[in-house]
């Protein structure tokens, strides 16, 4: 049905080459065609393009639902452009994606974020990035304080603070540790999905591997940043290891060579430049011109600029047609032609709705979720579901660690998490630092060579009987990434270790400065995790330990099904949906931030 329909929009089309289209292998039957229609509508393009990314995002959603993995599925565009709504559709309906090609990696919010920062430890006097950075989630000011604290009316004492130390440092350590301080105030990291937080990753290893490299000052360093940004595409940090499962978006012409499962070709109705020169030229037809006629304004070429202009147009025609033959071809099992309403149809839309019998009918997809119309060559069908009922609110997505966090205890996850209150760092509390954190996890993971502290915390692990036993393992996996779909949330994070060895699958999670006493908790944290290796592996881990790596000691912890979990992430989305979130006390209450500060609680 796919190649037909290829046939159908492009046999005789100018720039194709007439051919018969086989396929190169047999596919199991279907009861629905193979080539679905997608159509937005709204008063302007812009709301019809968000119209058609939010029912793109909803179709993806129904085919993960029904089995449809999403790393099978490629969404494609004529440019890095019309891809746009598509990402803020995916994010508003937790659709994990990956963005290829294009300069999405230099220019993603997360890795600007850390780019301004560096702009203002390296001078504080740039006022574009020290706006750019309290605006940002890094201090989360609104603009008017941002304005006062400008205009030198107002001061930020803990980012100061915090900005003074960062510059005394800035000849004396590498810039990714410059940047962990004002991450670890705001919590910065924690509040990032999945594919943000790999880009941050990737952009403050990049950081790391060019100091130890080369050690440079920070003018320099961003002096080749902004060169980076100019001439070279970077794609977005990838997933790691097979936990990916991820949709790839990206452009037709990156595509070329590639093939997917499933395949939505979007922004059909997206309008590509027709602007002409003033001035053409072609060695067989020499110079053109075109000239402005001073009474009307208007643009009149001489015969030879008509001539060149006529040829260009023909061959932009060509490629585009070229172009949609490569975007429908890539489709293996399942192809989606997508677009907005607009009155004036772009080059492919034109082409496709004259070669498959399709109109534009106004189809709105504010009165709720809706299936797109089917389409198998010469035939149209419009199914509407009824709307769902409305639900409580609550997030879409959330972190292992948040629901560990929730479950020791609500009012902390409520200051904490919600609503992004920072403590004070109590004595004998954890520091929650990130710096030792990452540099012991990172040696573990083999990433990088450690020293002092951080090395001895890394070799209690490897010497202990969990070390050896993974050390001789058949298969391990180390900062593994996953998204877990639970209930109504997809659940997302990051397994320190877990690996198979003497016929058994087991999972561990460092603990490096944590509170003991809240070992129910991470026990939740290990239970999740459990259950996404479950969902890869093909089968719960055998066993599951906690290691606290300042004493040495592994503590296992019984795993279960997922109904130990539900009954925790029911909780979490109830005290969202109600803004209800009880405090706990307990004697660790005393080494709380928000004791005897936004927490009431108070122990005898």
């Amino acid at each position: 049905e796919i190649l037909s329909s290829v046939e159908s929009v492009l046999d005789g089309a100018d720039g194709i080459r007439p051919r018969a289209l086989f396929a190169a292998r047999e596919f199991p039957p279907k009861d629905v065609p193979s080539v679905e229609r997608i159509t937005g509508t709204g008063d302007a393009m812009d709301i019809a393009s968000e119209s058609e990314a939010r029912q793109v995002a909803r179709r993806i959603r129904a085919l993960a639902a029904a089995g449809v993995p999403y790393k099978d599925v490629a969404v494609l565009a004529r440019t890095m452009s019309a891809l746009g709504p598509l990402q803020t559709a995916f994010d508003d309906a937790a659709v994990p994606f990956l963005v290829t090609g294009g300069r999405t990696f230099l220019e993603a919010r997360e890795v600007r974020d850390a780019v301004l920062l560096l702009r203002v430890i390296e001078n504080p006097l740039d006022e574009i990035a020290l706006a750019g950075v309290l605006r940002s989630p890094l201090v989360g000011l609104d603009d008017e304080t941002v304005l006062r604290i400008l205009r030198l009316e107002q001061h930020a004492p803990e980012f100061e603070q915090r900005l003074a130390e960062a510059r005394a440092a800035a000849d004396s350590v590498s810039p990714d540790r410059l940047l962990t301080p004002f991450f670890d105030a705001c919590d910065y990291e924690g509040r990032l999905g999945e594919r943000q937080r790999a880009n941050l990753e990737k952009f403050l290893s990049y950081l790391q591997r060019r100091h130890a490299a080369s050690p440079e000052s920070l003018w320099t360093l961003l002096q080749h940043l902004d060169a980076l940004r100019d001439a070279q595409s970077e794609a977005e940090a990838p997933p790691s290891g097979e936990a990916g499962d991820m949709v790839r978006l990206m452009t037709v012409h990156t595509a070329k060579g590639l093939e997917f499962p499933v395949v939505f070709v979007v922004a059909l109705g997206a309008q590509t430049s027709n602007r002409t020169s003033a001035i053409l030229f072609s060695p067989s037809h020499g110079l053109g011109i075109q000239w402005r006629n001073s009474f009307d304004g208007k643009g009149y070429g001489d015969l030879v600029h008509r001539t060149i202009a006529k040829e260009r147009s023909a061959r932009d025609k060509e490629e585009e047609n070229r172009l949609l033959y490569v975007a429908m071809t890539r489709a293996q099992d399942h192809l989606v032609l997508a677009d907005a309403f607009n009155k004036r149809k772009a080059a492919w839309q034109g082409v496709v709705h004259k070669s498959l019998g399709l109109g534009v009918e106004s189809q709105s997809d504010s009165a709720g979720p809706s299936s797109p119309s089917v389409a198998s060559p010469g035939a149209v069908a419009e199914i509407l579901l009824a709307p769902p009922a409305i639900a409580g609110q609550h997030d879409a997505s959330v972190t292992a660690t948040s629901l560990s966090l929730f479950a020791d205890c609500p009012r902390r996850y409520y200051l904490e998490r919600y609503l992004g209150i920072s403590g004070v760092v109590r004595e004998g509390a954890s520091t929650g630092g990130r710096a030792l954190g990452v540099a012991v996890h990172e040696s573990l993971a083999g990433l990088r060579t450690v020293r002092g502290e951080a090395a001895d915390l890394a070799d209690r692990f490897r010497n202990s009987e969990l070390g050896v036993r993974a050390a001789r393992a058949i298969r391990v996996e180390r900062e593994f990434d996953f998204l877990l779909p639970l209930g109504d949330v997809i659940v997302n994070g990051q397994i320190d270790l877990w690996f198979e060895e003497g016929g058994e699958l087991v999972v561990v999670d460092y603990k490096t400065d944590a509170d003991r006493d809240a070992e129910s908790a991470y026990a939740l944290q290990l239970q999740i995790y459990a259950l996404a290796i479950e969902r890869y592996a093909g089968r719960l881990p055998d066993r599951g330990y906690l290691f606290w790596l300042r004493e040495g000691d592994a503590k296992e912890i019984a795993l279960s099904d997922a109904a130990a979990v539900t009954g925790q992430i029911d909780g979490f989305l109830q005290a969202q949906n109600t803004l209800e979130f009880p405090v706990r006390p307990a004697s660790r209450c005393a080494r709380c931030p928000f004791y005897r500060g936004a927490c009431p609680v108070e122990l005898p």
